[in-house]
């Protein structure tokens, strides 16, 4: 330690300058405290001075004031122009396009499509022909045949050899006719099961009366050695006649829908005939067979 007054340099415990006099407690001073942050306590460790470098800078570093835009401003607009710009950039990244179909793919899928539309008519088209032909409230009449009611049949033509019965189910008829002596109206659908099992002569058949009144009828006949249908207004007036491959001993549903003026007939749900004719407009209904022996069954009117 030296004297602060002539740069003596003074021994250890000395109380006065040995060249000057002067008091050496003079000389000595108390250390300055320093102050301290009154918001950080100083640390003594290095990693706490750094910690606390840090946080005075940030307690002398005043906020800087942040300017916000105006809503509505060119400054505003603009930056959520390119917000909107980015999210839409993120959106396409993130989502990968779709792959292209192949040809082979599309055509297939059409295909089975158009199956299916045509499997949805068909579905219809028996729906819609069960209805029509097969509804049970649609049905006024029916026999089965297991008897023949005198009540219900009357004989309406007698021929040479004439047999008419009922046997198991099905009503024989040769060379003769009968008819259906219940009032069914003037437009209705008939149908049965036609048989022709022989015939006496080439011109055989057997066939179904509708519409018949004191004026006369119509008569469908089935004639199979002719390989022939025939529509005619009896008595002996010819319609209408299609040719149409047949067999004796074979059974065939034929059908016959009169409505006004309006005549079809059909052989196993097939339309073979179509007309309009005006010659008799109402008239009742019966089974004939002419040269031939002919069975009937399931008979029924809608």
């Amino acid at each position: 330690m030296r004297c602060k007054k002539c740069g003596e340099e003074l021994e250890e415990g000395a109380k006065f300058c040995s060249r000057c006099g002067e008091p050496v407690e003079r000389q000595k001073k108390k250390p300055k405290k320093k102050k301290e942050s009154a918001e950080v306590k100083r640390p003594e460790k290095k990693k706490e001075a750094e910690k606390y470098a840090e946080k005075k800078e940030k307690v002398k570093k005043k906020p800087e004031k942040i300017e916000v835009p105006a809503e509505g401003s060119a400054e505003m607009i603009e930056k959520k122009y390119e917000e909107v710009m980015k999210a839409e950039e993120k959106e396409a990244v993130s989502e990968p396009a779709s792959p292209e179909v192949p040809a082979e793919k599309k055509r297939s899928t059409v295909l089975i499509v158009i199956g299916v539309l045509i499997f949805l008519f068909v579905v219809i088209a028996v729906v819609g022909f069960y209805y029509l032909y097969y509804l049970p409230s649609q049905v006024v009449f029916s026999d089965e045949f297991e008897t023949l009611d005198s009540r219900v049949w009357g004989m309406l033509r007698k021929g040479d050899n004439l047999l008419v019965k009922a046997q198991g189910g099905e009503l024989v008829v040769r060379n003769g006719a009968v008819y259906l002596k219940r009032d069914v109206g003037n437009d209705y659908i008939i149908e049965c099961g036609v048989n022709v099992i022989g015939v006496s002569d080439k011109n055989g058949w057997g066939g179904i009366i509708f519409r018949m009144g004191t004026s006369g009828s119509y008569i469908l006949q089935l004639a199979p050695d002719l390989d022939r249908i025939v529509l005619r207004r009896h008595p002996g007036y010819l319609i209408v006649r299609k040719d149409i491959k047949l067999e004796k001993g074979r059974w065939y549903l034929v059908a016959v829908k009169a409505e006004g003026e309006n005549l079809a007939c059909f052989i196993n749900h097939k339309q073979i005939i179509g007309i309009k004719d005006i010659g008799l407009a109402k008239g009742g209904v019966g089974l004939e067979s002419g040269n031939a022996t002919v069975l009937f069954r399931d008979f029924v009117i809608k």
